[in-house]
């Protein structure tokens, strides 16, 4: 902390990270610093411009300068709303983000994405604005159920499908609560992560390969309310069908992802889910282009394709793929 040289410190938790890692992030690195704590519900409804608009407004009265650090202390939702306070407040103050979750240390709170949704929709209003720094201690996972652990190594598993077929040996014979809380593995995904963001860090190219199973995982996830894991896991099954049918993908590789998304984690979903109601929330993602859905897909196991259109039969038909997958 010394270093950033901050006139005050701003620490966001929601009340799960407040109990559980506020204790021993204050003890292992904030010991004696005085700080501002504000602490929100835990949940995608926290992520919301409501819940910005609180924070900005305690920081206000507590006359909070462009020389305040901002900690955000949590998984993927605090990462995303404690970066975008920070980036907007008097115009940007330095943040730094401390991940509590698999899924935040290896994907959320690297790259600089900050954002809140927005009339139920994932992500639609936010910036790109790198932290100070990351701080990534492997501790905090064992503040977490397994299912939790579980959903978050989903995005270690997309990343290894998109740039790292090596990648995707290893841990396919992993258990995955095993891997995920495995240094080297969170190392390791966190590090292609980065790798592709330095080559693209506005998102205008190769960076939209990161979203690889979620154009159809985060219109679920806005549908049914699920968790991010699960939406995720279930996208990406049907964007590996997708890619099988206009990409070329093999059907063994296919095979080969059901397979460890399946023993990763089963979302608990409807027989009977809306397609046109997915359909109509994907005309939101943020790849889209010139009126047209845009997903990103491969066409092998740690090959990448982005920008690709896809008729909408063969969508409908990856929902209901997916969905007779993941009984």
């Amino acid at each position: 902390m010394e270093e950033l040289a901050p006139s005050s410190i701003v620490i966001l938790t929601d009340h799960n990270t407040e109990l559980l890692c506020l204790p021993y992030f204050l003890s292992t690195y904030l010991e004696d610093e005085e700080f501002t704590h504000l602490s929100i519900e835990p949940g995608e409804s926290s992520k919301s411009i409501e819940c910005a608009e609180e924070i900005w407004g305690v920081m206000l009265e507590e006359q909070l300068d462009r020389k305040t650090l901002f900690v955000s202390l949590g998984g993927g939702v605090i990462s995303d709303l404690g970066g975008f306070i920070a980036s907007t407040y008097k115009r940007g103050i330095q943040s730094i983000h401390v991940p509590t979750t698999h899924l935040a240390m290896t994907d959320a709170a690297i790259g600089g994405k900050n954002g809140v949704n927005f009339h139920g929709l994932k992500n639609q209003i936010g910036s790109i604005r790198l932290p100070r720094a990351i701080l990534i201690d492997d501790q905090f996972l064992n503040t977490l159920p397994d299912k939790e652990i579980r959903g978050g190594f989903i995005e270690t598993i997309k990343h290894a499908l998109i740039a790292d077929a090596t990648f995707w040996k290893k841990i396919e014979t992993l258990e995955a609560t095993a891997a995920a809380k495995d240094k080297s593995v969170i190392e390791h995904s966190a590090s292609i992560k980065q790798q592709i963001i330095e080559q693209d860090q506005d998102d205008f190219g190769i960076r939209q390969a990161l979203n690889f199973g979620h154009t159809i995982g985060h219109a679920l996830e806005a549908s049914l309310g699920i968790s991010h894991g699960e939406a995720v896991a279930f996208g990406i099954i049907a964007e590996s069908f997708i890619s099988e049918k206009q990409c070329g993908l093999p059907q063994e590789e296919l095979n080969e992802i059901i397979r460890l998304v399946k023993a990763c984690i089963i979302p608990d979903l409807a027989n009977d889910l809306d397609a046109d109601k997915l359909l109509n929330l994907m005309k939101s993602d943020k790849k889209n282009e010139y009126g047209e859905v845009r997903f990103s897909l491969i066409s092998n196991i740690g090959v990448s394709k982005i920008g690709e259109t896809v008729p909408i039969e063969i969508v409908k038909q990856s929902i209901a793929f997916a969905l007779s997958k993941m009984k």
